[in-house]
């Protein structure tokens, strides 16, 4: 919900080019994607005899919100 919040709110803004109108997209299927992504790598990596290393993958979808967050703030300055 952060995503398509914030981009639609960016969106509505000053013209943005067709790369970064692209990425805001990209980004409202990604970020979640990502979630799944890293909860089927952990159960996965448990069930084969990962070690507890294997829940750094938990930490790939607060990372890329970061860096969503962080591109979005530039976005919104720029404007």
């Amino acid at each position: 919900m952060l995503v398509v919040f914030s981009a639609s709110g960016i969106a509505n803004g000053p013209q943005l080019s067709k790369i970064q109108l692209a990425i805001l997209t990209a980004s409202m299927y990604v970020l979640p994607a990502l979630c799944v992504l890293s909860a089927i790598i952990v159960v996965y990596l448990h069930r084969h005899g990962g070690s507890a290393m294997s829940y750094w993958w938990y930490a790939m979808p607060p990372a890329a919100t970061v860096l969503y967050l962080a591109y979005a703030l530039t976005l919104n300055r720029a404007a």
